[in-house]
């Protein structure tokens, strides 16, 4: 009996993923057939190992602002930049660059030069950031520009749309100009993990949830009259349940709605049926909400962290491999 308890522990699993809602800014997916220590490892690996392109030096040539060099460069790299090729660029740790410390192949440049000559506050925001190639960077102003030099990084803008003017405080604000202020600067953006810098969190929110076991005694439930029934039904904040004056029955009609706040179980008792509900935590199903902050989709998102997490588990399995087979040459 002990082996066969033995090898069920050691079955194979397979997870699977089912998506309950995917728009542009967020992905709501249950992950189910799996332990809570692979979710977490999901949604850690999603925060801090999927790769993004942001902001990482800046050269500041005039500031006249009433923000410092410093505070400026600060709100640069927190700027989130559109990353869905981030795979052609090279991490700058290994990028065999010919000059300096970044090159096209690991970075892309942008310059940003605005000056207020009017009397109102100008808004200097992410849409005035413009790319240029190495050669203008470096100073090479005989170089004409293009506008492929990108490689589709480029800043994330307003979703509203329409003129600068008008979507000007809806963009993400670097600094705001008095009369006669200018801010001129440099900047380069690269290839990072959030494990490295906040500014690389691909996620505005990665979090999962224990999918609920909501299990109701039909026996208790029969002995409630109405009013009783009613006043369970409204114990619930999230409206799990739901009162149906027809047949005169609760039942649990948004379970995936449950946050555990035990309410229903606690108004049960208070009716005097303590075994009225019973809700459990189950341990292999988990439901994730993930939002983006733009710079990928969110299906990018999740499919970038369950190809870095097999990697990451490939390699380790490989180690154990080689572990043992150097114990059997030893013994």
């Amino acid at each position: 009996s002990s082996s066969s308890s033995r090898s069920k522990k050691l079955d194979q699993r397979f997870p699977k993923i089912e998506i309950l809602e995917l728009k542009d800014e967020y992905i709501k997916f249950v992950l189910s057939n799996t332990d809570p220590s692979v979710a977490n490892a999901l949604r850690r690996t999603m925060i801090a190992e999927v790769p993004i392109m942001a902001i990482d030096i800046a050269e500041i040539e005039e500031n006249t602002t009433a923000l410092l060099d410093e505070f400026i460069a600060h709100r640069l790299g927190l700027i989130p930049l559109l990353s869905h090729n981030v795979d052609n660029f090279t991490d700058h740790t290994v990028c065999n660059c010919d000059e300096g410390d970044h090159c096209e192949n690991c970075s892309v440049y942008f310059k940003l030069d605005e000056e207020n000559t009017g009397d109102n506050t100008y808004f200097v925001t992410a849409r005035h950031l413009k790319t240029i190639s190495r050669a203008e960077y470096m100073g090479d102003h005989a170089y004409i520009h293009h506008d492929d030099n990108n490689k589709g990084v480029a800043p994330v803008l307003s979703l509203y749309g329409g003129d600068m003017e008008s979507d000007a405080e809806r963009d993400i604000v670097i600094v705001k100009l008095g009369k006669n202020q200018r801010l001129k600067l440099r900047c380069y953006a690269r290839k990072g993990i959030g494990k490295e810098h906040a500014k690389f969190i691909p996620v505005a929110v990665a979090t999962f949830k224990y999918d609920p076991i909501i299990e109701l005694n039909q026996d208790d439930l029969e002995k409630l009259n109405q009013d009783e029934k009613i006043q369970f039904e409204k114990s619930c904040p999230a409206q799990v349940y739901k009162y149906h004056h027809q047949t005169r029955n609760v039942e649990i009609a948004n379970r995936s709605k449950c946050m555990y706040c035990m309410e229903c179980v606690k108004k049960a008792g208070a009716l005097g049926y303590s075994e009225l509900v019973t809700v459990k935590q189950s341990q292999e199903r988990f439901i994730f909400t993930v939002e983006n902050t733009g710079s990928l989709s969110p299906e990018q998102i999740v499919s970038s962290a369950l190809i870095t997490l097999q990697s990451k588990l490939d390699m380790l399995q490989t180690q154990v491999v080689r572990v043992k087979e150097s114990r059997k040459h030893r013994s």
